[in-house]
């Protein structure tokens, strides 16, 4: 694609096909990267999951969380993930 446009099979996701058809409480990951830091908490908090998933998912939501509360900590709480470091200035 040229600059500035978006993909016409991810709809500027960057993520193929498969990435985003897997879903969490109703969102994929590019969905996901949308939200700003304290948002995205939430919704990692609010996931519940049946004993043998805990124990895959947990430690990677605790991880998660744990780099989520470093940019809340760093007042970088209102950018939104998916964002591109390009854009960030400092």
């Amino acid at each position: 694609t040229k600059k500035g446009e978006l993909c016409s099979e991810c709809g500027g996701a960057r993520i193929n096909e498969i990435g985003r058809n897997i879903r969490l409480n109703g969102k994929n990951i590019f969905e996901a990267c949308l939200l700003t830091a304290p948002l995205l908490a939430g919704f990692l908090r609010s996931l519940e999951f049946d004993k043998r998933r805990s124990s895959i998912a947990g430690p990677i939501v605790n991880e998660l969380l744990t780099k989520l509360s470093t940019l809340v900590d760093t007042g970088l709480d209102y950018i939104s993930l998916n964002r591109d470091c390009a854009t960030l200035s400092g």
